[in-house]
């Protein structure tokens, strides 16, 4: 459901029957205010307050693959499967080495998205 002001978030939430939900910028591109699992109305207003034009989208969150679906005049133009980032020791170097080499990898690619961080 598109909101635009805090009461319709607030009366969507209150009427759900879902135990999680996502909050997404309603004009929102590159998984930029995309906010998953939000399991209180505290999280999701503060999630809300992020929104800067406060048109968003509000729907029920279920765990599984994630998936970017790009939309172009109201119609599905591209999908794509989202993988976890991840490396593949190779009995020697150590995973920063591994991570590097992956992000080194990764900038030569047209489709690859941000860096691995390590944390």
């Amino acid at each position: 459901m598109i909101i635009h002001s805090v009461e319709k978030m607030i009366e969507f939430y209150d009427k759900s029957n879902c135990n999680s939900f996502v909050l997404k910028k309603a004009n929102g591109n590159k998984g930029a205010y995309v906010y998953v699992d939000i399991k209180s109305k505290d999280r999701l207003l503060s999630c809300y307050s992020k929104i800067t034009n406060h048109h968003a989208l509000i729907e029920e969150f279920i765990p599984g693959n994630e998936h970017r679906v790009l939309v172009v005049g109201g119609r599905v133009v591209a999908a794509a499967k989202r993988l976890r980032a991840s490396v593949v020791g190779n009995g020697t170097d150590m995973i920063e080495q591994l991570v590097s080499t992956k992000n080194d990898f990764r900038k030569c690619q047209m489709s690859a998205g941000n860096k691995i961080i390590l944390n």
